[in-house]
Protein backbone atom coordinates (compact mmCIF):
# COMPACT_ATOMS: atom_id res chain seq x y z
CA UNK A 1 0.00 0.00 0.00
CA UNK A 2 1.19 3.26 -0.60
CA UNK A 3 1.92 6.03 1.76
CA UNK A 4 -0.91 7.91 0.23
CA UNK A 5 -3.62 5.29 0.10
CA UNK A 6 -2.36 4.58 4.14
CA UNK A 7 -2.70 8.69 4.84
CA UNK A 8 -6.18 8.39 3.33
CA UNK A 9 -7.32 5.63 5.29
CA UNK A 10 -5.84 6.93 8.64
CA UNK A 11 -8.12 9.82 8.41
CA UNK A 12 -11.03 7.86 7.24
CA UNK A 13 -10.78 6.12 10.59
CA UNK A 14 -10.81 9.26 12.18
CA UNK A 15 -13.34 10.57 10.58
CA UNK A 16 -15.35 7.38 11.18
CA UNK A 17 -14.38 7.16 14.56
CA UNK A 18 -15.09 11.05 15.38
CA UNK A 19 -18.77 10.36 13.83
CA UNK A 20 -19.50 7.35 16.12
CA UNK A 21 -18.19 9.77 19.08
CA UNK A 22 -20.62 12.11 18.14
CA UNK A 23 -23.84 9.91 17.76
CA UNK A 24 -23.13 8.31 21.12
CA UNK A 25 -22.84 12.01 22.67
CA UNK A 26 -26.08 12.76 20.98
CA UNK A 27 -28.91 12.99 23.52
CA UNK A 28 -31.44 10.17 23.26
CA UNK A 29 -34.64 10.67 21.79
CA UNK A 30 -37.74 10.27 24.40
CA UNK A 31 -40.01 9.39 21.76
CA UNK A 32 -37.35 5.88 20.88
CA UNK A 33 -38.72 4.70 24.18
CA UNK A 34 -42.20 4.05 22.82
CA UNK A 35 -43.56 0.34 23.81
CA UNK A 36 -44.52 -1.58 26.63
CA UNK A 37 -42.92 -1.76 30.27
CA UNK A 38 -43.59 -4.35 32.13
CA UNK A 39 -42.32 -5.15 35.79
CA UNK A 40 -43.37 -7.88 37.43
CA UNK A 41 -42.75 -8.62 41.28
CA UNK A 42 -44.10 -9.83 44.75
CA UNK A 43 -46.61 -7.53 46.83
CA UNK A 44 -47.70 -8.18 49.90
CA UNK A 45 -50.54 -7.83 51.96
CA UNK A 46 -50.70 -5.88 55.19
CA UNK A 47 -51.69 -9.70 57.10
CA UNK A 48 -48.68 -11.14 55.34
CA UNK A 49 -50.05 -12.73 52.50
CA UNK A 50 -48.17 -12.65 49.27
CA UNK A 51 -49.57 -12.16 45.84
CA UNK A 52 -47.77 -11.57 42.36
CA UNK A 53 -47.95 -7.66 41.00
CA UNK A 54 -46.92 -5.64 37.59
CA UNK A 55 -46.14 -2.28 37.07
CA UNK A 56 -46.86 -1.16 33.85
CA UNK A 57 -46.25 1.70 31.83
CA UNK A 58 -46.75 2.13 27.86
CA UNK A 59 -45.54 4.79 25.54
CA UNK A 60 -47.22 5.12 22.66
CA UNK A 61 -45.62 8.05 19.35
CA UNK A 62 -48.34 10.07 18.02
CA UNK A 63 -46.13 13.17 16.80
CA UNK A 64 -42.72 14.37 16.42
CA UNK A 65 -42.85 15.63 19.72
CA UNK A 66 -45.88 13.95 21.65
CA UNK A 67 -46.22 10.34 23.43
CA UNK A 68 -49.16 8.44 24.98
CA UNK A 69 -48.34 7.41 28.06
CA UNK A 70 -50.17 5.28 30.48
CA UNK A 71 -49.27 4.24 33.46
CA UNK A 72 -50.83 1.18 36.46
CA UNK A 73 -48.35 0.88 39.44
CA UNK A 74 -49.04 -1.34 42.36
CA UNK A 75 -48.08 -0.91 46.05
CA UNK A 76 -48.21 -2.70 49.71
CA UNK A 77 -51.40 -3.85 50.53
CA UNK A 78 -52.96 -3.57 46.92
CA UNK A 79 -52.61 0.34 46.81
CA UNK A 80 -52.52 1.62 43.27
CA UNK A 81 -51.38 4.79 40.98
CA UNK A 82 -52.98 4.75 37.80
CA UNK A 83 -52.03 8.32 34.95
CA UNK A 84 -52.32 8.15 31.48
CA UNK A 85 -52.22 11.33 29.39
CA UNK A 86 -50.25 13.21 25.96
CA UNK A 87 -46.82 14.37 27.42
CA UNK A 88 -44.58 15.86 25.49
CA UNK A 89 -40.79 15.91 24.55
CA UNK A 90 -38.54 18.06 26.60
CA UNK A 91 -35.14 18.05 25.94
CA UNK A 92 -34.00 14.84 27.10
CA UNK A 93 -37.77 13.81 28.74
CA UNK A 94 -41.05 12.96 28.26
CA UNK A 95 -43.24 15.30 30.38
CA UNK A 96 -46.96 15.03 31.14
CA UNK A 97 -49.01 17.99 32.16
CA UNK A 98 -51.88 17.54 33.83
CA UNK A 99 -54.96 20.43 33.79
CA UNK A 100 -56.49 19.32 37.09
CA UNK A 101 -55.09 20.85 40.18
CA UNK A 102 -55.06 18.87 43.57
CA UNK A 103 -56.42 20.29 46.71
CA UNK A 104 -53.30 22.24 47.25
CA UNK A 105 -53.57 23.92 44.37
CA UNK A 106 -50.92 22.09 42.24
CA UNK A 107 -50.92 20.73 38.84
CA UNK A 108 -49.46 17.11 37.60
CA UNK A 109 -46.26 17.17 36.65
CA UNK A 110 -45.14 14.15 36.15
CA UNK A 111 -41.68 13.64 34.19
CA UNK A 112 -40.06 10.34 32.47
CA UNK A 113 -36.32 10.08 32.08
CA UNK A 114 -33.59 7.97 31.21
CA UNK A 115 -30.58 7.49 33.95
CA UNK A 116 -28.32 5.17 32.68
CA UNK A 117 -30.47 2.34 31.94
CA UNK A 118 -33.52 2.56 33.08
CA UNK A 119 -36.07 5.19 32.46
CA UNK A 120 -37.75 6.87 36.00
CA UNK A 121 -40.20 9.17 37.10
CA UNK A 122 -40.38 12.28 38.31
CA UNK A 123 -43.46 13.92 40.26
CA UNK A 124 -42.20 17.27 40.14
CA UNK A 125 -44.98 18.55 42.28
CA UNK A 126 -46.64 15.63 43.97
CA UNK A 127 -50.04 16.40 42.35
CA UNK A 128 -49.95 13.64 40.10
CA UNK A 129 -49.35 11.25 43.27
CA UNK A 130 -52.27 13.29 45.48
CA UNK A 131 -54.59 13.46 42.18
CA UNK A 132 -54.24 9.10 40.83
CA UNK A 133 -52.41 7.16 43.58
CA UNK A 134 -53.88 5.55 46.53
CA UNK A 135 -52.90 6.18 50.00
CA UNK A 136 -49.38 3.69 49.39
CA UNK A 137 -48.42 4.74 46.34
CA UNK A 138 -46.39 7.28 44.50
CA UNK A 139 -44.70 7.78 41.40
CA UNK A 140 -41.89 9.83 42.51
CA UNK A 141 -38.61 7.00 41.62
CA UNK A 142 -40.54 4.47 39.67
CA UNK A 143 -38.68 3.01 37.19
CA UNK A 144 -38.16 0.32 34.74
CA UNK A 145 -35.43 -1.36 32.45
CA UNK A 146 -35.40 0.11 29.51
CA UNK A 147 -34.28 -3.28 28.41
CA UNK A 148 -37.71 -4.80 29.28
CA UNK A 149 -39.01 -2.34 26.45
CA UNK A 150 -41.33 -4.66 24.16
CA UNK A 151 -43.79 -4.03 21.25
CA UNK A 152 -47.48 -3.13 22.83
CA UNK A 153 -49.31 -6.38 22.00
CA UNK A 154 -52.85 -5.53 22.22
CA UNK A 155 -51.92 -1.57 20.42
CA UNK A 156 -55.16 -1.58 18.42
CA UNK A 157 -57.38 -2.21 21.83
CA UNK A 158 -55.24 0.50 23.93
CA UNK A 159 -55.57 3.15 20.78
CA UNK A 160 -59.59 2.22 21.15
CA UNK A 161 -60.07 2.74 25.18
CA UNK A 162 -61.76 5.62 26.67
CA UNK A 163 -58.10 6.23 28.37
CA UNK A 164 -56.77 6.98 25.07
CA UNK A 165 -59.51 8.89 23.95
CA UNK A 166 -59.89 11.18 27.20
CA UNK A 167 -56.23 11.88 26.98
CA UNK A 168 -55.87 12.99 23.80
CA UNK A 169 -59.12 15.02 24.24
CA UNK A 170 -57.36 16.80 27.36
CA UNK A 171 -54.52 17.53 25.40
CA UNK A 172 -56.02 19.22 22.32
CA UNK A 173 -58.04 21.39 25.13
CA UNK A 174 -55.05 22.20 27.18
CA UNK A 175 -53.01 23.56 23.46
Amino acid sequence: MNARLWRIGLALGAALAAAAALGAARPQDPLSWAGAYVDEFENVLVGGETYDAQNIMEIVQLSPTTAYLSLSLEFYNGHQCALSGVAEVEGQSLVYRGVEADAEGRRCVLALRKVGKRLVLSDETGACTNLTCGARGGYDGVDFAAKDRRPIADLPELLASSEYAAAVAEHAKAH
